[in-house]
């Protein structure tokens, strides 16, 4: 069976509480937008799913702007697109599930869960360290509260999988290790595109910008802005050897993958 309980309760803005889904195999669009801008609701259903299709969960919480909380995932093997956009605009979300237990995913599978999550503080272990394209992509972008970022163990990278994936998380303060040895094409852009609270040094205030347009030849870049009239050397930043510099657009550019932070 498919969309079995999809849009059940589309638009019900009025609704308070959420009736028992005790399900623990779920087939396409199983549970897509059944809650969708419910905005009465502020603590969502337990669900104890083992398995699902392809868009299972798919905006199932979409603009349920009172929701605070999430519940738990215990889905291991995951489809297409199966999380796509689940909490996305629910900006009174405060905690996220404490894991997405998938360590094989599949293209855009969390894509969009927690975009526009304003007050979300706490985000998902991630284990996963088999991505495929768009996997994560912005999946925390606009989380405006978020100063924490969660480790990406990833090694083999695929198209797109990191894309905007912090993108505007303007409260961000730290940074994951990026320990990945193969990239692919996109597989950075954006990802923490407008994270202006990011700092590389405590004496010296840096910004840290990936760089959606590369000169040929380098795929990935961190930009270094500086304020003039000083311009330290970049040693001060990374105490290794960077790499081969350059000067792009009135920034020093630095090839990530000689230097991981």
């Amino acid at each position: 069976w498919t969309a079995t309980f999809s849009r059940l309760f589309f638009n019900c803005a009025s609704l308070t509480s959420s009736p028992a889904l005790p399900s623990t195999s779920i087939a396409e669009w199983w549970y897509a937008q059944m809650f969708f801008s419910c905005n009465g609701l502020t603590e969502p259903p337990e669900l104890p799913a083992t398995s699902m299709w392809t868009y299972g969960y798919y905006q199932m919480f979409l603009n349920c702007v009172n929701l605070k909380s999430s519940p738990e995932i215990h889905i291991s093997t995951v489809s297409d697109s199966w999380l796509l956009g689940m909490f996305q605009w629910c900006t009174s979300l405060k905690t996220a599930p404490s894991i997405l237990p998938a360590t094989t995913l599949v293209d855009n599978c969390y894509a969009n869960i927690f975009s526009w999550c304003s007050s979300l503080k706490t985000v998902p272990i991630l284990p996963a360290t088999t991505l495929t394209y768009g996997c994560y992509t912005s999946m925390f972008n606009n989380c405006t509260s978020l100063t924490i970022c969660p480790e990406l163990p990833a090694t083999t990278l695929a198209d797109s999988c990191y894309s905007y994936m912090f993108a505007w998380c303007k409260n961000l303060q730290s940074l994951p290790l990026l320990p990945a040895t193969t990239l692919t094409d996109t597989c950075y852009i954006m990802m923490f595109n407008g994270c202006t609270n990011i700092l590389l040094s405590t004496s010296t205030t840096y910004i840290f910008l990936p760089f959606s347009f590369s000169p040929p030849k380098l795929k990935i870049l961190i930009l270094l802005k500086f304020a003039p009239p000083h311009i330290p050397s970049i040693q001060s930043v990374f105490p290794q050897s960077c790499g081969p510099l350059l000067r792009w657009g009135g920034y020093r550019v630095c090839r990530m993958h000689d230097r991981q932070l």
